[in-house]
């Protein structure tokens, strides 16, 4: 008879800054969050059934504690990892996929090679060396994962451009500088064969984030989302740079081209999708009513 097993592991993303956040932004991390432990669970053990709840918001800069809760029938794990640490294991794989990216700064991994069967050491370009859960590398060779990862990054960076973050479980706290999220921002040079679907649309997008000065991504509202997105119309840059106004509630309409991971089914992946403007048609437009402020 099968025996359904559980186990069960709190953590948090301490946050620095404000002790509030954008609604958009704590529900973006939130989402990737829940996404990238999922992950982590199938690399760990793919008959894995994981439940990830939203335990509290807490003062003092931001808070956010995540209960991940695992289930397993154990007929099926004789071998695999202890029972009761399972939930553990996992919340250790997303921990050290973090601890990767800053490690990497955005460079192809020197060297990689196992310690035991449970942990790699991974050597970056300059010869310092970490040692990982080897689950963890999923980062190195998922760019699902290494796109989950830094977008939650570039959330917390948004809420606090000067801060950084805690990630706590039950085995302790491990801080990340400001200088830190820099380098964890940083796509890996993922090398992994992918089909991609991309189409383009005709999208009137509302405008929540322009790059006055250089050439970062832009973020929009696009449905009832926010996207990030390149922008390679040169015209609208260059009309930013010479200081076109940019306000709440201006919007450009545009050929939008969307890039996204297809599966072995030929249905999309959450948490691939990649945005590129790639023509603003007549520029800014104002006056869209919008109550949020360009920031």
């Amino acid at each position: 008879m099968e025996e359904l097993v559980k186990s069960r592991e709190v953590f948090g993303f301490h946050i620095d800054g404000k002790n509030e956040i954008d609604a958009e932004l704590l529900s973006n991390i939130i989402r990737d969050t829940a996404k990238l432990t999922q992950l982590a669970a199938q690399k760990e053990n793919p008959e894995a059934y994981l439940k990830m709840n939203v335990t509290a918001f807490k003062d003092g800069c931001f808070q956010i504690d995540f209960s991940a809760i695992c289930e397993v029938t154990k007929d099926l794990i004789t071998g695999m990892l202890p029972l009761a640490t399972l939930a553990t294991s996992v919340v250790t794989v997303v921990k050290g996929i973090f601890e990767i990216k800053k490690h990497l700064n955005g460079k192809k991994a020197k060297s990689i090679l196992p310690i035991d069967k449970a942990n790699v050491c991974i050597e970056n370009e300059n010869g310092q060396k970490i040692t990982v859960p080897r689950s963890s590398q999923i980062v190195i060779n998922n760019i699902q994962v290494d796109n989950l990862s830094g977008n939650i990054v570039n959330c917390i960076q948004e809420h606090s451009p000067n801060g950084g973050f805690h990630f706590e479980d039950s085995s302790g706290i491990i801080v990340f500088t400001a200088q830190d999220l820099t380098a964890m921002s940083k796509p890996l040079p993922v090398s992994e064969e992918s089909i991609y679907k991309i189409s383009r649309v005709q999208a009137e997008l509302p405008i929540k984030k322009a790059d006055l000065l250089g050439r970062s991504t832009w973020e929009f509202k696009y449905g009832n989302h926010r996207i990030s997105a390149k922008i390679e119309d040169e015209e609208l840059v260059d009309a930013v740079h010479r200081g076109a106004s940019v306000a709440a509630g201006d919007y450009i309409f545009a050929t939008l081209e969307i890039r996204v991971e297809i599966n072995e089914k030929g249905l999309p992946i959450d948490g691939t999708e990649q945005y590129t403007v790639l023509e603003a048609h007549g520029g800014i437009k104002h006056k869209k009513e919008d109550p949020q402020t360009i920031m």
